[in-house]
């Protein structure tokens, strides 16, 4: 048994206004039912912040008790917090309307540059092939040059014949020498012409480019100054929305009391089974997660590092493979990775050349038109992130989706696989409930769409304009 010596301290209720004693100077309550009393009415007066954009003043003067005398004064701080929430508010709004013009003109020079690119491409090759026509022509002119002095070696003597069958032969000769030779002229100007025109066309491009960094610099800021309105606006939100200030408190001494020790069960400590942690072992791991950047990144979740496998489905033509490029530059980009993508169901070719080509990604993406189970799992080996479009076309089981999760713990896969007639995945649905997220791809109005149907990363429910490139719906409510 010890001594010890305890401070009790006279508080009046943050809720009822009345007087009791506590050991704990940040004591609030007196009774647990004023504890939650005060969270329902913290909880209704953030909902009508957040729906109205106001707060109401008599609400905050409730709280006092009709005992505050600085009411009045704290009438005008809420007043002019209320203008700042709104303000905010507005700003914020503005972001947004300029953060989508930016990324529809993002959009539209990156078409741009990408046809550029293409017509670039196509001059260079016509160039090629000028060059490989003069070089042709100007062959032939020597070969015709060398036939006529041949000319006069065959008919140097014979029969009174012979000489005209030469004139006849060098007539000819004469007539397809002339005809090369224009043909041979005209290459420089028509190669000049075409270079000029591939100038003109690379200072396009250079300039498209220029612009289209202006406008990913600009979406970045609008980006930062958002999460900085944001981050405001939740300190203002909490200002509106906390009960009246504290109350005085005064503290008061108590003779000391006899505490007992407390006693502690000891738990011997035993050895796990197989495949089992001690609850204690789990508290003290530590877990790698990561959040990947922008809308497409806050749409994903907070992913954990260990089994990521995200299933990929929807129906034909909505943009499957369009949006696992888009996926594959993020995750890429952001944890600075390799990765393999089998491309099974188009193979390599123009379409997935254009699928490629908006992403600037280089050989830290490695495309294989064909592949079996095996490939995959050489890859997951070789490859932090491998994609697999479809899984269907490997012709591998159902558990083998199970099995690649497990046997590869640290590779992240992103497996797109096929809807049947009926709108189902095809395979079952044991992908869907296997897989660390299922997002649905579908076509609205026009514009591509990304639903996340199951996730483990807190963004179920939530959808992504693959079209505009922004979060469109989080927590069931439009963003």
């Amino acid at each position: 048994m010890g001594k010890s010596a305890k401070t009790l301290y006279e508080i009046s209720c943050h809720f009822c206004g009345t007087p009791f004693q506590s050991s704990r100077s940040n004591a609030r309550f007196c009774s647990d039912n004023c504890r939650v009393k005060n969270n329902q009415r913290k909880k209704k007066q953030q909902e009508t912040v957040t729906a109205t954009g106001s707060y109401s003043v008599s609400a905050n003067a409730a709280n006092s008790g009709g005992q505050d005398p600085n009411w009045k004064a704290q009438q005008d701080q809420l007043h002019q917090l209320q203008l700042q929430h709104q303000k905010l508010i507005s700003g914020m709004k503005f972001l947004n309307r300029m953060s989508a013009e930016a990324i529809e003109e993002k959009e539209l020079l990156e078409e741009e540059i990408r046809d550029l690119r293409h017509w670039v491409k196509v001059v260079e090759l016509e160039i090629d092939q000028l060059k490989e026509q003069q070089k042709k022509t100007q062959a032939e002119l020597k070969f015709i040059e060398k036939a006529q002095k041949g000319l006069t070696k065959k008919y140097s003597g014979g029969s009174l014949i012979q000489p005209l069958k030469k004139v006849e032969q060098e007539i000819g000769l004469k007539k397809l020498k002339q005809s090369k030779t224009n043909e041979y002229e005209k290459y420089p100007s028509q190669i000049q012409n075409l270079q000029r025109e591939k100038l003109n066309l690379e200072s396009d491009l250079t300039d498209r480019r220029e612009m289209l960094q202006e406008v990913k610099d600009e979406l970045i800021r609008n980006r930062k100054a958002h999460k900085r309105k944001s981050r405001k606006l939740q300190s203002i939100v909490n200002r509106l929305t906390r009960p009246a200030g504290p109350s005085k408190v005064n503290p008061m001494s108590v003779p000391p009391v006899n505490v007992a020790k407390p006693v502690f069960k000891v738990v011997p400590q035993t050895r796990n089974a197989p495949n089992t942690i001690g609850a204690g072992d789990l508290q003290n791991m530590h877990f790698e997660t990561f959040q990947l950047s922008g809308h497409l990144g806050a749409f994903l979740g907070n992913l954990d590092r260990n089994q990521v496998s995200i299933a990929l489905t929807g129906d034909s033509g909505a943009g499957k493979s369009y949006f696992s490029f888009q996926l594959v530059s993020l995750f890429v980009r952001d944890l600075n990775i390799r990765a393999k993508y089998f491309s099974l169901e188009e193979g390599v070719g123009r379409l997935t050349q254009e699928k490629v080509a908006p992403y600037n990604l280089g050989n830290e993406l490695s495309i294989a038109g064909t592949g079996t189970l095996e490939d995959v799992k050489q890859a997951a080996k070789e490859y932090p992130l491998v994609v697999v479009d479809s899984f269907t076309a490997l012709g591998a089981k159902t558990n083998e989706f199970e099995a690649l999760r497990k046997a590869f713990p640290k590779t992240i896969f992103l497996l797109i696989f096929q809807k049947t007639t009926a709108g189902t995945i095809r395979g079952g649905s044991a992908i869907k409930y296997n897989s660390s997220a299922t997002i649905d791809v579908v076509k609205r109005d026009g514009e591509r769409i990304a639903i996340m149907e199951k996730g483990r990363y807190g963004t179920i429910g939530w959808e992504y304009s693959i079209s505009r490139g922004i979060v469109i719906k989080a927590n069931d409510t439009l963003a």
